[in-house]
């Protein structure tokens, strides 16, 4: 195989010779190494990036977490702490996501398309246990600052279904439905009791 060495008229704007130089600079196409640069180049001239998945627009919005699931997986929360979860509202923006008084700004998403296999490989329950009965589930993830736990924010981890989303917190399932047109999503906190003519009274603040 003869390899011509006459310069390339184009310039530096050969799409061509720019792989090769970047070969050249990696140390891939020298020596005895020829077959090799050839099939280097081969790949790079041909590979394409992949396209990126983004939430599908229905997924944007305020949603009522309702219940929990019952799976075959281990749960790592306790009775208390699902209960917690329960009533939870959660909101997702390309600007920011909030899950009940938490808030991250300008969230980083990524959306996976796990197969059966795949989602069984995560918690040890298939797919029908949440409702979903194809063989395979969309996977919405929110990429969580260092200093917050799935504990903090409910709803960085979500499967899509057709009407609804399943939140996954500690292998714990949650079903969310979209909430009532109208309604408030923001933080509601529990302001602590306090004693009142012999009784226990409370309130709820909403901000």
């Amino acid at each position: 195989m003869v390899v011509s060495k006459a310069r390339c008229l184009r310039r530096g704007k050969c799409s061509i010779c720019s792989i090769r130089r970047r070969s050249l600079r990696l140390g891939l196409c020298g020596g005895s190494s020829a077959f090799w640069c050839v099939f280097v180049l081969a790949f790079l001239a041909t590979a394409t990036p992949m396209a990126k998945l983004s939430p599908p627009s229905w997924f944007w919005g305020c949603w009522l977490v309702t219940k929990s699931l019952p799976t075959a997986g281990v749960s790592g929360l306790s009775q208390k702490q699902v209960d917690a979860i329960i009533g939870t509202r959660i909101r997702f923006s390309p600007a920011y996501a909030r899950s009940g008084c938490a808030v991250i700004r300008s969230p980083k998403y990524s959306v996976t398309v796990l197969s059966a296999r795949e989602f069984f490989k995560l918690g040890y329950f298939p797919l029908s246990q949440i409702g979903v009965h194809g063989q395979q589930v969309t996977e919405v993830q929110i990429h969580l600052p260092v200093n917050m736990s799935d504990m903090k924010f409910p709803g960085s981890r979500v499967y899509l279904r057709r009407k609804d989303i399943i939140i996954n917190v500690e292998n714990q399932s949650f079903l969310a439905v979209r909430a009532k047109t109208g309604e408030a999503c923001g933080c509601v906190k529990k302001i602590v009791a306090r004693p009142c003519g012999g009784r226990l009274s409370g309130r709820l603040r909403r901000r």
